[in-house]
């Protein structure tokens, strides 16, 4: 079956080389082109190579295309163009190839010629694109319309120096990088870096990223895309992707674990709230036992304070229930005296 896809594949694109009518279609890609060197200023006598990269394509199974190679005859000439210009991708005769956003379909090669000429923009570019690729149906192949981004260079006496886009990089993770399958990629938070040939940086935004779609549990890493002038630069980032069911078990267990801790909680609420209360019956038993004893030390003092006085005033209240006798007694005798002597006087 794979076989027989392959050569649907080439018959159609073949076909599609042999006939000048081209067919309506509600599918598209989108070509550009871009010096592996990454610079637009080229020199007499070089041989420069140019990649084809696969820029935008709405199917997801594109297995090759054809298309017309478009130059100045008087500026390049071509080193591996066969078929009268007639650039033909697809797959080997063993291998279902399957094309996809961001990859680089096909590598050409032109010669600047020595007598070209100078300071002149020129175009390179594709036409006539068109594609095919791979259904479900039992046809196996069905026709998809392309197009292609110009490139543009200029021929000068002497190399120029230029920044040129050496590499890509994430500088900043995204803030999720776990996923359940059927979730979308999100690029929150995530940033990323141009690096360029003079050693400078800067944070880019306009760049693209694969998967787009839904992701499947297979997926591992994300391929970010970023083009500048003719280079196109890649990296990863690395994601992981759960089944549906584990991520549900994930959350179940994270439920259980949450009413654990609840619990948990609670019981350590409610020994507190214990310790509260023990505490407070102690500190009314501790409270009521300081008045006890602060009222029998109170009486203790008071029976003491009584006894005091009523040793000090016993001995007064006999002193004075035997003095005033003998005064009065002594009185007597005095007055008796004296009222004897008088009676013996006038006798």
């Amino acid at each position: 079956m794979r076989k027989i896809k392959i050569l649907s594949i080439m018959l159609v694109l073949f076909l599609l080389l042999a006939s000048t009518v081209v067919y309506g279609a509600d599918e598209k890609f989108n070509l550009k082109l871009g010096l592996d060197s990454g610079k637009t200023n080229v020199q007499r006598g070089d041989t420069i190579k140019i990649n084809v990269v696969l820029d935008s394509v709405s199917v997801e199974n594109l297995g090759g295309y054809m298309a017309n190679l478009v130059f100045d005859e008087s500026i390049f000439e071509g080193v591996d163009i066969s078929n009268n210009g007639v650039v033909l991708v697809s797959g080997s005769d063993t291998e279902l190839t399957v094309f996809k956003k961001g990859t680089i379909t096909k590598v050409i090669s032109l010669k600047v010629k020595d007598d070209a000429k100078l300071n002149e923009q020129t175009e390179i570019k594709l036409e006539n694109i068109v594609g095919a690729y791979y259904t479900s149906t039992d046809a196996g192949v069905e026709q998809i319309n392309g197009s292609c981004d110009s490139l543009k260079l200029t021929v000068t006496e002497e190399a120029l120096e230029e920044k040129t886009l050496e590499g890509i990089e994430v500088s900043e993770e995204p803030a999720k990088t776990t996923y359940t399958e059927g979730e979308k990629f999100d690029k929150t938070g995530m940033k990323i870096t141009a690096k360029y040939s003079d050693g400078s940086s800067k944070e880019v935004t306009d760049y693209t990223y694969t998967p787009e779609g839904n992701l499947l549990e297979s997926d591992s890493k994300i391929t970010i895309t970023y083009t500048e002038g003719n280079i196109t630069k890649t990296t990863e980032q690395e994601i992981t992707v759960n089944k549906e069911n584990d991520s549900n078990q994930t959350k179940d267990d994270q439920n259980d674990n949450n009413k654990d801790n609840t619990n948990i909680k609670s019981d350590e609420d409610n020994q507190n709230d214990n310790n509260k209360d023990n505490a407070n019956i102690k500190s009314d038993v501790d409270n009521k036992n300081d008045n006890n004893n602060t009222q029998t030390t109170n009486n203790t003092d008071k029976l003491n304070s009584d006894k005091s006085q009523a040793g000090n005033r016993i001995p007064q209240t006999g002193a004075k229930e035997i003095i005033i006798p003998l005064i009065v007694a002594s009185a007597v005798l005095v007055l008796s005296f004296i009222g004897y002597k008088k009676y013996k006087e006038i006798k």
